[in-house]
């Protein structure tokens, strides 16, 4: 706006100030009158609804005496502004009139970034005019947007007012960054020490400034102060998050202390014109260390054209590939763009969105948008990010693939939930972020899933850090949502109002917690359902009707068992896993993300009863399969293969007794305790055959002996002879002159002696015990208890024997 029309200077970026250029400012509007002539003149140029207003700045009162409190609002703001087509008002609406006489701080600062960013010049370092208008947009930025402002019962405003001062703070940070690049290629080491100290003061945890203030100092000379800045950082960092400085940091001291850094100022520039449009990064970026090297090694060599980040909702694909994209933002001779989908509704609008997002009109011809793009981009050297191809993948897919074989000189890095399935493919499938697996680990900090949540959460809370009193509750929050990126940074939305460990209990309970409403965030990504459901609707019907079938799994679950149990095929687990909604383990197992998990169960049918009956039926089986072999040769493969279905079959023991199966639980009792035994599983497996003994109907009874001496079995492992022959006084009263008990008595004697022998306490009631115990196995003929029988009274003649 040209200033000699101005009336009113409005200044937003630090504390809040209004002037009027030719009068002197009369006494100031209240504080809600501030905050409203604040938002409706940075959100100029669109009408709100005076309700809108209401609910932003009167949320708790009724509605008619908060529309009067806006009305007489809006009436003292006309007053104290003097002119009355500042604000147009209707009876339903309110507006800023963009084109008044007002000259606002806000919109001069992006108005003079935008003037930068579309100004073509060589290279920023050459182009003395691009320079002066970002030292402008600097030199504006006074301070945090509405400094010290706040209206503590307006939560709606406070997120508004939040998202703004993230906006213009990380939008000031990348100027200054850029201004420090600008006088280390010139040689102004001083200039760069000057951008780089003003970031440091608008965020101090900006490590990079640090770096750029530590070779800045080097360069005139002042190693002390640069080393200086380096335990200045190291404490910042300690402090305030509890972390350590990044290997680039301790490097650049290392350099610094043995004077082996190399400043010398490049004075030679491109020649090129250099164009890339990519998101701004709101928040930092934690970990992907691999995945950023491996990106950077495939773009640099080029040898890989089609490269695809896949992975569910929320794993952080978009952020990774912005990433990548913008370290080689320089390297593309015509560019690097951000190509998203989200709003495409078909494949066909492809080109489109990629002719918007290189800022190309096409003129009207008969020529379709895929042709037009096609002789855009066949001579184009450039790298495109196309982000969330999953909802038009199979004719996206194609087009993509067809594009580059007309266009040899174009990168494409696509993000999806879908793998493109091409052979052409450079497939980097994404998981969650790593963290410790012990709650207690002194190193958990170093961790990026624990650094990323203490991040998002410091800037919400300030008072919060990654200390010994915070950090196994942080790690627990980690776990249970397996390092997952959108998860955490929703969970850490809570930090204001619940401690670590309450949020890591509300999550443990259920997934109600981790939504948000944060405006920066993109609506299907403001809850773990939200992106879920998101995915749901790509799904095929019979992929609708297979996948919640699935949930019923723990642990993971091998083709087989989904086969048989759910009816799934071999194609739709496939797709699935293509889909980013299952992982393959290897070995021909998949499995959940935990949470996707929970959340698809949400939607198993009533028939799924019918699917438990099946699930239980199948895993009893399998230990009537595997555990006879586990004592033979091949007990180790045998042993590892229901190792890896534990889960799965503690399940459907637990499902078993809920069903009321007793027979065949009394049926598979042995074969478990068996199993349990090989592995050194026994307290669970008393565990086990205690539930099944809480929940023996009054109608079973007749069954318990058969379960106890199962339990007996394991007693003796692990407990001495009271705790035993206790037991098996109980299994004896209760099969006492029951003929159907034979085989159990046989048992109940044999471990009462070999528990006696174990003990060394009286060898003679040992023997006894064994020889009534082999005089009714033979009457049973069970072959297995007669070896051991024979074995026990061998050991116990071979004592009697020495003594």
């Amino acid at each position: 706006m040209d200033k000699s029309v101005t009336k009113i200077e409005i200044s937003l970026l630090g504390s809040w100030l209004i002037r009027h250029v030719s009068e002197p400012t009369k006494k100031e509007p209240r504080r809600k009158e501030q905050g409203l002539l604040a938002y409706l003149a940075v959100e100029s140029g669109q009408s709100h609804s005076r309700d809108s207003l209401v609910g932003l700045f009167w949320p708790d009162m009724p509605l008619s005496a908060a529309r009067n409190n806006l009305r007489v609002a809006l009436s003292r703001l006309k007053q104290y502004l003097r002119d009355s087509s500042i604000l147009e008002t209707t009876r339903h609406t309110v507006c800023f009139n963009g084109d008044s006489p007002v000259l606002l701080d806000v919109t001069q600062f992006l108005a003079l970034i935008k003037q930068s960013e579309a100004h073509e010049h060589r290279s920023l370092t050459a182009c003395a005019q691009c320079q002066a208008h970002l030292k402008q947009a600097v030199d504006l930025y006074r301070g945090e947007f509405l400094t010290g402002f706040f209206l503590g019962d307006c939560l709606a405003f406070e997120e508004w007012l939040f998202v703004w001062r993230e906006r213009l703070r990380v939008q000031v940070l990348k100027l200054l960054d850029q201004l420090v690049q600008v006088a280390e290629e010139n040689g102004q080491f001083d200039e760069a020490g000057k951008y780089a100290r003003r970031q440091i003061e608008l965020d101090p945890l900006h490590e990079n400034a640090h770096r750029q203030l530590m070779r800045a100092l080097y360069a005139q000379g002042q190693r002390s102060a640069a080393l200086n800045q380096f335990q200045t950082c190291e404490t910042i960092l300690r402090n305030e998050i509890g972390v350590e400085p990044e290997a680039e940091t301790v490097l650049l001291r290392q350099e610094i202390q043995a004077g082996t850094l190399d400043i010398s100022a490049s004075a030679g520039h491109s020649a090129q014109i250099v164009r890339y449009a990519l998101p701004e990064i709101t928040t930092p970026f934690f970990g992907r260390e691999a995945e950023l090297e491996q990106l950077s090694q495939r773009l640099t060599e080029r040898s890989y054209r089609l490269i695809s980040l896949v992975g569910p909702g929320g794993i952080g694909k978009t952020r990774l590939a912005i990433q990548a994209a913008r370290a080689q933002r320089d390297a593309f001779r015509d560019g690097v763009y951000f190509v998203p989908l989200e709003g495409v509704e078909k494949a066909a609008e492809i080109p489109t969105a990629i002719a918007e997002a290189m800022g190309i009109t096409f003129m009207a011809s008969a020529a379709s948008p895929q042709t037009k793009m096609v002789q855009v981009l066949q001579d184009k050297q450039l790298l495109l990010v196309i982000d969330n191809l999953e909802h038009v993948i199979d004719e996206g897919a194609d087009y993509l693939l067809e594009l580059m074989r007309t266009a040899p000189d174009i990168i494409l890095l696509v993000t999806s939930r879908e793998r493109l399935n091409a052979q052409m493919e450079d497939l980097f499938r994404l998981r969650g972020l790593p963290y410790p697996d012990a709650f207690d680990d002194v190193t958990a900090v170093h961790f990026a899933a624990v650094r990323l949540f203490g991040d998002r959460a410091h800037r919400l809370r300030k008072r919060f850090l990654l200390d010994e009193d915070t950090l196994p509750h942080v790690v627990r929050i980690c776990h249970l949502v397996e390092g997952l990126p959108l998860a955490l940074e929703l969970a850490a939305t809570w930090i204001r109002d619940f401690t670590a460990e309450q949020i890591a209990d509300a999550i443990e309970k259920d997934l109600d917690l981790l939504i948000t409403d944060l405006r920066d965030i993109t609506p299907r990504q403001r809850s773990i359902q939200a992106v879920f459901e998101y995915s749901w609707k790509q799904l095929s019907a019979a992929e609708k009707q297979i996948l919640p079938l699935l949930t019923i799994f723990k642990g993971g679950f091998s083709l087989a068992a989904a086969t048989t149990i759910t009816g799934a095929s071999p194609i739709i687990l496939t797709r699935l896993r293509y889909k980013s909604l299952l992982r393959s383990e290897g070995h021909g197992r998949y499995s959940f993300h935990e949470l996707l998990r929970q959340i698809a169960a949400q939607k198993l049918p009533d028939t799924s009863q019918a699917v438990q009956a099946n699930y239980i039926r199948y895993y009893f089986q399998l230990l009537q399969e595997k555990t006879p072999i586990l004592k033979s040769y091949e007990a180790r493969e045998a042993g590892n293969i229901l190792m890896m279905e534990i889960d799965n079959i503690r399940q459907a023991w637990q499902w078993g007794i809920a069903a009321k199966r007793f027979d065949d639980l009394m049926e598979t009792a042995t074969l478990l305790v068996e199993f349990y035994a090989y592995g050194g599983l026994f307290s669970e497996g008393i565990t086990l055959i205690d539930d099944v003994l809480q929940h023996l109907p009054e109608e079973e009874e007749e069954k318990r002996p058969f379960f106890l001496i199962e339990k007996a079995r394991l007693v003796n492992e692990i407990e001495g002879l009271p705790q035993v022959q206790q037991l098996i006084d109980q299994i004896l009263h209760l099969t006492e002159d029951s003929p159907i008990y034979q085989a159990v008595q046989a048992r109940a004697y044999y471990y009462l002696s070999k528990s006696l022998f174990l003990n060394s306490i009286d060898s003679k009631a040992s023997l006894n015990y064994a020889e009534q115990a082999m005089v009714l196995a033979k009457q049973v003929d069970d072959i297995d208890l007669i070896a051991q029988l024979y074995n026990q009274l061998g050991s116990l003649h071979y004592r009697f024997e020495q003594t």
